[in-house]
């Protein structure tokens, strides 16, 4: 002690003491004050963080939103846009949506995207711009409180810990108290509920408008999955073979389409097709349906050097499948033989064609209603274009493209038993004379909307149907048998409702 008193003077010990544990004293407050400062903060630096994340995802969303009902004015509906997004990705979704607006605009609005991409209505619950414009836009988490370091300054956190933890505390109140939760945004693959649609190889998508040029491009696509089934593995050579048969197929269409186009540059509207065209028609049309039920392979076509025609060859096909497939093309030639009058673009016939085939349903032809207005087709309501519960004399299945559950017996159809071998000349000519005479075309059409007119309870869709049959009644020149005048509407209802 008396070495103290000497060292510092007069200065009593106990002051040294008393004055030394002041400066720590204030030492500590000193960083306790600091540190509570610095939280303040750095909670106010990461609530602004927050905040501006909040604000871009917000400005996104919008920006997505926009997209998303600007897609929707392009193909339909929500369900068609989220269908594309669900296959394709949200930025090659728009250009396809923007594809199928092109093709819907040059078709007069009769070719509808939702349509061709065969899009079923979710069952997964309510789909909306909202939903998707959601589900595109990523999510940002909260940002970190160990992204802004340690808040603690000085001795009273070095030392005794003061703070340790307390940033995060004080900050994650702050930002629930502003109504922020874990995350900025909601995305994940369980908010969009699975849409069905049909899925379309690129080729069915980015086409070309030109008829030929686009057989060309599927010689070129068919030339190059060709050469891809030597290497391929068995799993893989069954999607190549898959593609290449669907490719051929659409060509063969695309071929014919082209073949009309010429043909209406020469002879112009108001003339039938001629045997030959109705041939070939019947004939594609065979080669599509097959294919549709997996009865097709690529080298089930054909090329006739005398006629210079691709040709379906009926290649593995039964003579009970063959015999059903040919009676379906030649009640829908009656009514490609009236879009031919009417001069019907090339176009849409065949994508007519291709949905009477895709959907199984009868192809009915509607004519123009008036100057302003053009003539298309219309795939009448619980119709079969194939009976798809056919089954052969072992009670197997003919047709397995769609469920049985879903399809009755189409007009026409062969029995469950049997059947004989029908050429492709024969079924050419049965198709002749179906086209050739317009009287039995019109009976059958009334006989085919007959089912469809009486399982509807809509007044409203009655009428309208009444209305679509009597326009084309008229158009064919068709007069009541009872009366030998045009239809009424009174006397065609009742003949439906029969």
């Amino acid at each position: 002690m008396a070495f103290l008193g000497g060292l510092f003077g007069d200065y009593k010990t106990k002051d040294v003491v008393t004055g030394a544990a002041t400066a720590v004293t204030r030492g500590i407050k000193d960083s306790m004050d600091k540190t509570d400062d610095n939280i303040s903060r750095l909670s106010q630096l990461r609530l602004q963080r927050v905040m501006r994340d909040q604000q871009k995802h917000d400005t996104d969303l919008a920006a997505n939103l926009e997209i998303i009902k600007n897609m929707e004015g392009m193909v339909g509906d929500a369900d068609a846009v989220g269908y594309l997004i669900q296959e394709y990705g949200f930025s090659e979704a728009q250009n396809v949506a923007a594809e199928l607006n092109r093709r819907k605009k040059d078709s007069g609005g009769r070719i509808k995207p939702s349509e061709y991409l065969g899009i079923e209505k979710s069952t997964g619950g309510a789909i909306s711009a909202m939903t998707l414009a959601n589900y595109v836009t990523p999510s940002k988490s909260i940002a970190s409180a160990s992204e802004f370091g340690d808040a603690g300054i000085g001795i009273a956190s070095s030392l005794f810990g003061y703070g340790k933890d307390e940033f995060k505390k004080r900050s994650d109140a702050d930002i629930a108290a502003a109504g922020y939760a874990d995350k900025i945004g909601k995305t994940s693959l369980t908010d969009l509920p699975t849409i069905k649609g049909k899925d379309l190889y690129e080729w069915q998508i980015y086409t070309s408008d030109n008829p030929a040029r686009q057989a060309a491009n599927l010689t070129t696509i068919i030339s190059d999955l060709s050469k891809q089934l030597p290497t391929a593995s068995s799993s893989e050579k069954e999607v190549i073979q898959d593609e290449l048969t669907a490719a051929t197929a659409e060509r063969s269409l695309l071929e014919l389409e082209y073949e009309y186009q010429k043909s209406l540059e020469t002879k112009g509207k108001l003339k039938p097709m001629k045997d030959t065209e109705v041939a070939r028609y019947s004939n594609t049309i065979d080669g599509l349906v097959a294919t549709e039920y997996g009865l097709a392979k690529p080298d089930s076509w054909t090329y006739d050097s005398f006629t210079q025609q691709r040709v379906y060859n009926y290649k593995g096909m039964t003579a009970l499948a063959k015999k059903e497939v040919q009676a379906a093309s030649a009640n829908m030639l009656r009514e490609l033989d009236k879009a031919h009058i009417a001069g019907m673009p090339a176009s849409e016939i065949r994508f007519f064609v291709s949905r009477a085939v895709k959907n199984n349903q009868v192809l009915n032809f509607v004519p123009a209603d008036g100057m302003d207005d053009d003539p298309t087709f219309e795939l009448v309501p619980d119709s079969t274009l194939i009976n798809t519960d056919l089954t052969d004399a072992n009670g197997q299945r003919v047709f397995t493209g769609l469920s049985s559950g879903t399809a009755a017996a189409a007009p026409g159809a062969s029995g469950a038993t049997g059947g004989s071998s029908s050429s492709t000349a024969a079924s050419s000519a049965a198709a002749t004379a179906t086209v050739n005479n317009p009287t039995a075309a019109a009976a059958q059409d009334i006989a085919n909307s007959k089912q469809a007119y009486q399982n509807n309870n809509n007044p409203t869709a009655k009428k309208q149907m009444v209305a679509s049959l009597l326009r084309k009644l008229n158009a064919m020149n068709y007069k009541n048998p009872a009366t030998n005048k045009e239809y009424t509407d009174t006397e065609l209802e009742a003949e439906l409702s029969k």
